[in-house]
């Protein structure tokens, strides 16, 4: 499954917090270190421009004879 936009904004989220740990209650979850998130930033980063489409424009022209 392709990373979207919104996977960026999470993980950029993600490296500003700092946060690579949380616990909740009995549970804990671990996340990348913030060396680990920034290159997986660069690799979603990538695929998410090269997802990107640009829009084709296309001009009609009229001779006037």
């Amino acid at each position: 499954m392709p990373y979207t936009q919104a996977d960026v904004d999470a993980l950029k989220a993600q490296i500003k917090s700092g946060v690579s740990r949380i616990r909740h209650g009995d549970s804990e979850v671990e996340y990348l270190t913030i060396p680990q998130a920034i290159s997986l930033l660069a690799l979603m980063e990538q695929e998410v421009s090269q997802s990107v489409s640009v829009p084709r424009v296309t001009f009609a022209y009229h001779s006037g004879d």
